[in-house]
């Protein structure tokens, strides 16, 4: 897993005109799916900031000081390197 031992990269950007009063609603649209649907193939979605399993898009969670704050969390499943190496030894 990318927390555990990968890389974690942020983007912080503005936007050239003014966020739509129903932003929050449009990434709900496309919130990430919940982990139990993952299967051999990969999941992605909009989550809020505060964790990556949160995936609960309301202004009151994804609004902090007047910023949107979300992310895009993309999982999938696989076998780790180091198991796999020593099972095909």
């Amino acid at each position: 897993m990318s927390f555990e031992s990968g890389s974690i990269s942020c983007r912080i950007s503005t936007f050239p005109h003014p966020i739509p009063d129903d932003a929050v609603e449009k990434f709900a649209g496309h919130a990430a799916p919940p982990l139990n649907t993952l299967g051999s193939g990969e999941i992605h979605g909009w989550v809020t900031g505060r964790h990556l399993l949160d995936r609960d898009l309301r202004e009151d969670t994804a609004s902090y000081a007047g910023y949107l704050r979300l992310t895009l969390m993309q999982a999938e499943r696989k076998i780790p390197e180091p198991l796999l190496r020593a099972e095909c030894k």
